[in-house]
């Protein structure tokens, strides 16, 4: 497969629009995310791991799907997978799905399930601890125990997190290894790529953590619970507050009313929302709070939080329109 290093925007076109516009293989790359010293950093996975497995699910039930043509004996029943609909109304929804789910040509135990989600779909396993940060902490991370050693938070669903650190061995009674703080050993703990997480950085230096992967070019919908969600941006290059669907998602109104979204921007942890215009006092669109002007060109970070004073929706990001033909 080819390689870009999506560094901007002028490198991914120039080398995506040429090198790859007449491939059938993913465009595949690497991005670098700076881990900032002392701070908690808001990170997301904007590639995503390679497609295992696609099709067409020809056949449905309100707990089930199926595609004749299908074989997941391929499929672990100890990891987790993310099924993304690739065509039709749902085009972009995200399944998460326990690998245990799928058997023959089927996947079970889901809920909800229309005719609307027979549609052409991608499989993909949930990239791991011990495959984002490298089995052995080969990203860098500080080793140590749980009050002094980095620590990776993992929302769980429920409104708070998983917390894992590298625990550096002390035989007998500490093995060594990716730990979950309250549990035992988890370089197996699964991320969905959809999702933002935290990394606390207790380290005294800036650490850089290198994500490869596929690129994701098309648009990606995932559920936005009221509340605090921590949300990937998906898109290394080119993902603004203006064009990544956002603006057609949040609740706008004030600083007390609208949905807020949390970024950090240069180092400092920002603020933004979509104002109602006002004439003449408040033009509306995109602002940032304590600041000035129209911020809808404000670049996203590849991690954020996404404070929902609405009630629960499907959020769908966008790709820029540089990714078209990719």
């Amino acid at each position: 497969m080819k390689m870009t290093t999506l560094k901007s925007v002028a490198i991914a076109v120039g080398l995506c629009s040429s090198a790859f516009g007449q491939a059938t293989s993913p465009v595949v790359g690497y991005e670098t995310n700076t881990i900032k010293a002392g701070e908690f950093n808001y990170v997301g996975l904007r590639l995503a791991p390679k497609a295992e497995v696609v099709g067409t699910f020809d056949s449905s039930t309100g707990t089930s799907l199926d595609d004749s043509s299908a074989d997941f004996s391929g499929i672990s029943a100890t990891s987790r997978y993310t099924v993304t609909l690739v065509s039709g109304a749902l085009s972009g929804m995200i399944i998460d799905v326990p690998g245990a789910n799928f058997s023959g040509s089927s996947i079970t135990g889901l809920t909800g399930i229309t005719a609307d989600f027979e549609a052409d779909y991608e499989v993909r396993v949930a990239p791991t601890l011990s495959d984002i940060f490298g089995e052995s902490n080969e990203a860098g991370l500080v080793q140590g125990d749980s009050a002094t050693a980095d620590v990776v938070w993992v929302p769980d669903g429920s409104g708070g997190f998983n917390r894992y650190y590298y625990a550096t061995p002390n035989p007998p009674f500490v093995a060594g290894g990716w730990t979950l703080i309250g549990g035992g050993a988890s370089a197996d703990a699964p991320f969905i790529y959809a999702d933002g997480f935290i990394v606390e950085r207790r380290g005294a230096t800036d650490l850089e953590l290198v994500v490869s992967g596929d690129l994701i070019t098309d648009s990606v919908s995932s559920p936005i619970d009221a509340g605090f969600n921590f949300v990937s941006s998906l898109y290394p290059v080119g993902s603004t507050l203006g064009n990544s669907g956002l603006t057609d998602f949040v609740q706008q109104g004030d600083t007390s009313t609208a949905d807020i979204i949390w970024m950090s921007v240069n180092g400092v942890l920002e603020r933004f929302y979509y104002a109602v215009a006002n004439p003449p006092f408040v033009a509306g669109g995109w602002t940032q709070i304590g600041g000035s002007g129209d911020k809808s060109d404000t670049e996203l970070a590849s991690g954020f939080i996404l404070e929902r004073r609405g009630s629960a929706a499907d959020l769908t990001l966008t790709p820029p329109t540089v990714y078209m033909g990719l």
